[in-house]
């Protein structure tokens, strides 16, 4: 969304009050996330909405027009310049005023995704109450500072899972993310990460293709948020989620290079797996034809890592020879002899034992 106010929008903006329409946005990205993820899209001046009303709903599905959003952060860059200067203990005992600031930066982070004060101030906020809860001992599930962490989270994969283009590839707000998830840690709190693989990472490259700040997230979270004690287990629940989420997206080079790390991160324990998803996508490739560079990068590497027997190297010669003929000539073709001569020059020999890996 542009943040160039044309002359429409700025007479717009000078007939109107805009206090109710930020009480009204501001209380919806707020309350609502009792009820789980909010579904944002923003409307252009094609959908004008009657006066006193300032978004449309229908259950999760929130669509507010771009003009209320306007109005609503103006009101809200005001109490964020306001409250925001105070000292963090004084709201402390200030629920009414904590819950006002909250609100200013909810509104302020859906219309600039980028911006760092509001981010910082919410921080802030869920700091204090992490402090208070680890020198009281009030930390782990059940605990107030457990529905905080979650509350946050909520709105947070809103704004990363919703049609807001800038929203989905937000540096600020995946970062902002990160440090949630590392005080949700130290206050006790267990992450799924296959869940938020599912639920977030993976729908956010959905919205944005190519989306680097989500799979960087998630390299992340599986360095990072994974227990010891089911680490493999967990690896590969994800390997299994993100391979299928490739075959969807086929073209993504994001999500086949985040499946690759998970390949060489299952070494040795599970091998098991390389294979017959190797194999999967030489299938795939060779029936639906593709000859996209995202598929064909990782397949050589696949077969060059010796993490693949010579049977396997062998069908992706034989499916490289069959795809050459109908490729297209201009693109296709050199693809595909490209991938071959890359495999050829970086293949390292697979291990001894391979062929005796079921």
């Amino acid at each position: 969304m542009s943040r160039v106010l044309d002359k429409s929008v700025i007479e717009s903006l000078n007939k109107s009050d805009p206090t109710p329409v930020y009480s009204d946005i501001s209380r919806l990205l707020d309350d609502s996330l009792d009820e789980g993820l909010l579904e944002i899209e923003l409307l252009g001046s094609a959908h004008p909405l009657e006066p006193n009303i300032h978004f449309l709903r229908d259950g999760n599905a929130v669509a507010i027009p771009k003009l209320r959003l306007v109005q609503a952060f103006f009101v809200a860059r005001k109490i964020l310049m306001s409250e925001g200067s105070k000292p963090l203990d004084s709201f402390a005992d200030d629920a009414a005023a904590a819950a006002a600031l909250r609100r200013a930066t909810g509104v302020v982070l859906l219309m600039d995704p980028e911006h760092l004060t509001a981010a910082n101030r919410r921080k802030l906020l869920i700091q204090h109450r992490a402090i208070s809860a680890l020198n009281e001992g009030k930390t782990g599930p059940g605990n107030p500072i457990a529905l905080v962490i979650q509350r946050e989270k909520l709105f947070l994969d809103s704004l990363l899972t919703s049609h807001l283009h800038r929203h989905t590839k937000s540096p600020t707000l995946w970062s902002h993310r990160r440090w949630l998830l590392e005080t949700s840690r130290i206050c006790g709190l267990v992450t799924d990460i296959v869940a938020d693989m599912k639920q977030v990472v993976t729908v956010s490259a959905n919205r944005h293709p190519r989306n680097y700040y989500a799979w960087s997230h998630a390299r992340w979270m599986v360095d990072s948020v994974i227990v010891p004690q089911r680490r493999l287990e967990a690896y590969e629940e994800v390997v299994k989620l993100v391979k299928d989420w490739c075959f969807r997206n086929h073209s993504d080079t994001s999500g086949w290079s985040f499946l690759y790390s998970m390949l060489k991160m299952l070494q040795p324990q599970g091998r098991g797996m390389v294979r017959p998803i190797f194999q999967e996508t030489l299938q795939l490739s060779s029936s639906f034809r593709w000859t996209n560079e995202s598929v064909w990068v990782f397949l050589r590497t696949v077969a060059a890592s010796g993490m693949v027997g010579d049977t396997e190297c062998l069908e992706f010669n034989d499916r490289i020879k069959e795809l050459m003929p109908l490729a297209d000539e201009k693109t296709g073709t050199r693809l595909l002899d490209n991938a071959l001569r890359w495999y050829r020059y970086y293949k390292i020999p697979a291990s001894s034992h391979d062929d005796d890996i079921s």
